[in-house]
């Protein structure tokens, strides 16, 4: 089973903090916590149908 990177846990606490606690992030909440543009999250996040993204997996991308 592979191990989380050792960041993991703090970047997923401060996309906790940040955004009051959500599990499940929209774009635009993903664009607030990155401060990044429209485009460029559209582009490098992976999001679900539905346009959502869970926390840990923001986290994990984030990391890569």
């Amino acid at each position: 089973m592979p191990r989380e990177k050792e960041s993991f846990r703090d970047v997923l606490e401060r996309i906790y903090e940040k955004t009051g606690g959500k599990e499940m992030l929209s774009q635009k909440d993903v664009r607030e916590f990155t401060g990044l543009s429209r485009n460029t999250v559209k582009k490098y996040i992976t999001f679900n149908s539905f346009g959502f993204v869970a926390a840990a997996d923001l986290a994990r991308q984030l990391l890569k």
